[in-house]
């Protein structure tokens, strides 16, 4: 082997090595093209209905406008996008009483917020999911956790609580999902939608 190759070879390799992360990093990122108001489309007279787990209870979503806000009568909850991202707020007498981010920038495996007592987290960015709605490629998954500590007789108990939220490009929330440790707790996803 002719040692003035060894350096070159050496320095071919490192290069090689570092430049793998970066090509690798694409994996965890969305598609560029996509922004994070695709997640969550607001337009007046979109429709989203929802059902639960028990497949008892229907939920009929139908976006209309308060100020920023598209709100959503029935919940008194509204949805907004700004540069951060989607934010939620709940109203009270038509003007929102508190707010926080459902969705925020950077749209990276990872990325991590918190609200009040929440911390959300994005955990997968190219997920596939079915629900009777369809089969929606490439969404956005959130992890939402919240833990709560109680007092019993004997000794605090902490529980924590797991939410994980689904958006479709272009659709927005289409499923819902509440745990326990390994326990469903509640199940929502989505029937069906209409965009303007």
């Amino acid at each position: 082997m002719n040692p003035r190759r060894s350096p070159l070879r050496a320095f071919l390799l490192l290069v090689l090595l570092l430049s793998l992360p970066a090509g690798c990093k694409s994996f965890l990122h969305l598609d560029p093209l996509l922004d994070v108001r695709d997640f969550f489309p607001l337009a007046i007279g979109n429709r989203w209905v929802y059902e639960d787990s028990s497949g008892t209870q229907q939920e009929e979503i139908l976006a209309d406008h308060i100020g920023e806000f598209f709100y959503n009568p029935n919940t008194r909850l509204g949805i907004a996008h700004d540069d951060q991202g989607v934010i939620e707020a709940r109203f009270h007498r038509g003007v929102p009483s508190a707010q926080w981010y459902v969705i925020k920038k950077p749209l990276t495996i990872g990325a991590i917020w918190s609200s009040q007592d929440l911390l959300y987290e994005i955990t997968e960015t190219k997920k596939t999911i079915r629900v009777r709605a369809g089969t929606f490629r490439n969404c956005l998954e959130v992890r939402v956790r919240h833990k709560r500590e109680f007092v019993t007789s004997r000794e605090p108990e902490t529980v924590e609580t797991v939410i994980t939220l689904t958006f479709a490009p272009r659709v927005g929330l289409v499923e819902l999902r509440t745990t326990q440790g390994t326990r469903l707790i509640y199940r929502k996803e989505l029937l069906s939608y209409q965009m303007l």
